[in-house]
């Protein structure tokens, strides 16, 4: 029961609880403030929402949900260099005390997770940098693979203030559409590639919700 609505933890969640009781009995003052607010604030923090399965699949296409709660900053198109194939680019910038869950956009299955070490980047920038550019950086890069055999990226850029994100799934897992599959500490940077042709439904400055924002619809009879 505590794993579904906190990220940490069972051990770690009893006892924030603990000190939030203990500092409302055993302290006066500002430190019984500062302890509670401590501890509430972490609770929060960690928290996790629920949110239901989503059906990704449709006749004319596949439905590609937003895989956090963040904002928009920027939206362009990418072409693989190796691969030659075109993607829709989304760029999200998450803040710090964003739902830090991470949510599947789509049912699918996980066919590449890698993290790589190099240089941090401030969340503040990730309109400016450009794909290539963000190859030297510090990042998680995963690749999904959609029931219907389309493959769409994510690249997690770590932030210089901030923790990498905590990812369950492992390299041939599967899920459903808006399946929570780890959590981002403190929030950070995302870029999402959804493969072309594709509409994307969402613009620069919009607010997404995990799960529930619909980013695209990609067309995968084309």
């Amino acid at each position: 029961m505590i794993r579904r609505m906190f990220f940490l933890k069972k051990k770690y969640v009893l006892l924030l609880l603990a000190l939030a009781l203990f500092s409302l009995f055993f302290f006066t003052g500002f430190i019984k403030f500062l302890l509670f607010l401590c501890c509430s604030s972490l609770l929060w923090l960690y928290r996790r929402k629920p949110v239901d399965w989503q059906q990704t699949e449709k006749i004319e296409g596949e439905i590609y949900l937003s895989p956090v709660d963040g904002e928009v900053v920027k939206i362009d198109k990418w072409t693989d260099p190796e691969a030659g194939f075109e993607y829709s680019e989304i760029r999200v910038k998450m803040s710090y005390t964003d739902h830090w869950g991470l949510y599947l956009p789509t049912a699918s299955e996980m066919e590449y997770l890698k993290d790589m070490p190099g240089e941090r980047m401030n969340r503040k920038n990730l309109s400016l940098v450009t794909t290539e550019q963000s190859g030297p950086l510090a990042k998680t890069d995963m690749v999904l693979r959609s029931n219907s055999g389309m493959a769409s990226r994510i690249r997690f850029i770590h932030c210089e203030t901030g923790r990498i994100p905590k990812i369950w799934m492992k390299s041939g897992d599967r899920g459903t559409g808006a399946a929570c599959f780890g959590y981002y500490p403190f929030g950070g940077s995302l870029i999402f590639y959804i493969p072309m042709p594709s509409d994307v439904l969402v613009v620069v400055n919009e607010k997404i919700k995990a799960g529930e924002s619909v980013l695209a619809v990609c067309k995968v009879n084309e």
